[in-house]
């Protein structure tokens, strides 16, 4: 395969924009009048932020009060976990989450124990789960929030959320969850879940980048992390990115009337053809997004596998992609108990709306060529 015809299988990292989300952002850049303005400019591009707003509301199935504009998945976690406990403090000092999380929740809840916070950072099963006794067992008097991610970013794990919910519920507790990754590709509904603070990303529902939600129950107390006006219900100050913000409400709004892009016969299809060889498929027995595998060949590197690939014409990870330029071993799969040497090995494919069955047989072709050419060599 020539590198000029490129196939793309890293959607857990960004999506593609939707054509007709580029085309309305196009349309709202010329809205240029601030939002909070109330002259005629001003009004046409608060109704932009204001049907987004509706659009993403829909899409979860709540109130539209309840949704409030960030830059983006990484300022939604913050907000969301800093600005909760901060506002607490009074009740308590000690928070859960677990050790597998995404770095921006991880490193939200560094910073608050650097403020003199205790956090329990609770092991997932060698499965990729968390077990619902030890999140019981973990919660105290003092604990004031929980936060577990809905579906891993690297592996794809799905988590109970809302029994986790109801077990912090049960205690009087505050419950986060971060479904950015979950969010478009399997039902994410404010209710269901019984999340108190729900992040979310325009960018992983082909929308643009710098462009994030996050919802937040009325009795959730927050902080806001930005000082200045009274922007976003007084909770994220800063003029609103109206383009961004308006191609995420165009993305919503495609993905309810579209619904969730099918999947998994592309998951089905990859696996199979990967069993061809001694791969192992990384939480294979549990609940995960049917648009995620994450494998490892014994004998190769997984940087190896994905330059090899990229060389092809083949887009694929070996991590998380916030974590790019960095060659250290992923602290998801050290977190599933694997050593060093395996969590530098795995590789991640993750594929989305425009993937078609053609590029998964392509990308198994080369695979299978590579795998014959490793054994070759091998003594």
């Amino acid at each position: 395969m020539s590198v000029n015809h490129r196939i793309y299988l890293d959607y857990n990292a960004s999506t593609p924009l939707d054509p007709q989300v580029k085309q309305a952002m196009a349309l709202a850049a010329e809205r240029f009048g601030n939002p909070s303005s109330i002259h005629q400019e001003g009004r046409q591009a608060r109704a932009l932020v204001d049907q987004a707003r509706s659009n993403i509301a829909r899409l979860l199935n709540c109130d539209q009060r309840r949704i409030v504009f960030t830059s983006g998945g990484t300022e939604s976690n913050n907000l969301a976990i800093i600005g909760t406990a901060r506002a607490n403090r009074a009740k308590g000092n000690h928070l859960v989450t677990c050790s597998m999380e995404h770095s921006s929740v991880l490193n939200a809840f560094h910073q608050l124990e650097r403020e003199g916070f205790e956090v329990t950072y609770l092991p997932p099963t060698s499965e990729g789960l968390i077990d619902r006794e030890s999140l019981r067992d973990a919660l105290r008097k003092d604990t004031v929030l929980v936060s577990i991610m809905m579906a891993n970013n690297e592996i794809g794990t799905i988590q109970p959320i809302g029994e986790l919910a109801e077990i912090t519920h049960e205690n009087g507790i505050l419950f986060h969850t971060d479904a950015i990754q979950a969010f478009g590709k399997i039902p994410v509904q404010a209710g269901s879940i019984q999340a108190d603070l729900v992040s979310l990303s325009a960018h992983k529902i082909y929308g643009p980048k710098g462009a994030g939600a996050l919802f937040c129950s009325a009795s959730t107390e927050l902080e806001p992390l930005l000082r200045g006006g009274t922007h976003e219900q007084g909770l994220r100050a800063g003029t609103e990115n109206v383009a961004a913000i308006h191609g995420f409400g165009c993305a919503a709004e495609i993905l309810a009337d579209d619904g969730l892009p099918q999947l998994m016969e592309l998951r089905t299809k990859l696996e199979t053809g990967l069993a061809r060889e001694p791969v192992k498929i990384l939480c294979q027995n549990s609940p995960r997004l049917p648009n995620t595998v994450n494998f490892y060949f014994p004998e190769w590197t997984g940087e190896s596998l994905v330059m090899a690939l990229d060389l092809e014409g083949f887009a694929v990870s070996n991590g998380s992609a916030c974590a790019s330029g960095i060659i250290e071993p992923s602290h998801v799969i050290r977190a599933l108990g694997y050593n060093d040497e395996v969590a530098r090995s795995v590789v991640r494919v993750s594929f989305g709306k425009y993937t078609q069955a053609a590029e998964i047989d392509s990308f198994l072709e080369f695979v299978h060529r590579l795998a014959q050419r490793v054994k070759r060599a091998m003594p």
